[in-house]
C-alpha cells in the first residue's frame, strides 16, 4: 500500500536543483561578462593598428596611411585636424 508521504520532499529537491543552477549561471555571467568586455573592448582597434604596423613593416606606406584616411589628395595632417575639430580638441601644429 502506497502512503501519501512516498512523495514528500521531491518538489522541494527540483526546486533546490533550479535554484542552485540560477544561482551558479548569475556567478559565472558576473565574473565571466566583465571579464570578457574588459579583454576584448579594444579588438577591432588592435587589429586595425595590427594591419597598419605590418604594412608599415612591409614597405607600403601609402597603402597603410590610406587606411587611417590619408591621401595625396587630403594629407595626414588635414585628417588630423579634422578629427581635432569633430571630438572637440585644441591642437597646436608647428609646421
Amino acid at each position: 500500500m502506497a502512503g501519501y508521504l512516498d512523495h514528500y520532499g521531491a518538489g522541494e529537491e527540483k526546486r533546490e536543483n533550479i535554484l542552485k543552477w540560477l544561482l551558479l549561471s548569475a556567478l559565472f555571467l558576473a565574473i565571466f561578462g566583465p571579464l570578457s568586455y574588459y579583454l576584448f573592448k579594444n579588438h577591432s582597434q588592435e587589429g586595425e593598428v595590427r594591419k597598419f604596423l605590418s604594412l608599415l613593416r612591409a614597405n607600403d606606406q601609402k597603402t597603410a596611411y590610406a587606411s587611417w584616411g590619408c591621401t595625396e589628395a587630403r594629407p595626414c595632417l588635414a585628417v588630423v585636424k579634422t578629427l581635432a575639430e569633430t571630438k572637440g580638441f585644441d591642437i597646436v601644429i608647428d609646421t
